[in-house]
């Protein structure tokens, strides 16, 4: 098996693995992008996804379920389904890793995601975690503090090659998973590596095996 020699020379100790796709028209990226309160972290990511939701029904001439209705389409984020490839890599990584999230998602959501779907994170580091979100280096940089590791000793694994830059200049190992549909139909962006990853797969199990896994 080949593991890439900077891995094998640094040592890689925690998996960040992002599993989850984002493709019904509508990118949290985008709102935290134009938010200023999500600068400072003033407001979690569920109240925006259901301030999104309600822009959506304006926009679109819809009826208001009501605020019991709009909460409980807002949660539904929390049963998202992961790649069917995810809980399979995420296994074979975490028998040797231990493996985290870093999303921008809200720490409840991302409890309750896993909860649903199975998935084997050891952990679920956040923005709400740091009061950063991403691209924020103080989100990346907060795992690697609390970790008690190196910034190359944390590999970033992702499917968005501006977040993967983002954690590279911060020091981190970045590992890439190819998602042709992660934005949805008609992707236009993330269709193949941008930067020199560490380890490039089109299943975050390949990316698994490339690391060792």
């Amino acid at each position: 098996m080949h593991v890439p020699p900077a891995l094998r020379r640094w040592g890689i100790r925690l998996v960040l693995a992002i599993v989850v796709a984002v493709a019904i028209g509508y990118v949290p990226g985008e709102v935290l992008r134009r938010d200023p309160r999500a600068a400072k972290l003033q407001t979690q990511l569920d109240d925006l996804h259901k301030e999104a939701f309600e822009m959506l029904l304006q926009k679109r001439g819809l009826k208001h379920p009501g605020e019991a209705g709009a909460w409980e389409f807002t949660h539904l984020w929390h049963k998202l389904r992961p790649w069917p490839d995810s809980n399979e890599g995420i296994g074979m990584m975490k028998k040797k890793y231990v493996v985290a999230t870093l999303s921008n998602g809200n720490v409840a959501l991302l409890i309750n995601m896993a909860k649903h779907s199975g998935i084997p994170w050891d952990h679920c580091f956040s923005g709400e975690t740091f009061k950063h979100y991403k691209p924020d280096p103080e989100s990346y940089l907060g795992v690697v503090d609390s970790m008690y590791l190196k910034p190359h000793q944390v590999m970033l694994c992702a499917a968005h090659n501006g977040d993967l830059a983002a954690a590279q200049k911060c020091g981190l190992s970045t590992g890439f998973v190819i998602r042709p549909n992660e934005h949805g139909p008609g992707q236009k962006r993330d269709l193949k590596p941008e930067g020199d990853w560490d380890a490039v797969g089109n299943t975050i199990i390949e990316v698994a095996k490339k690391i060792g896994a």
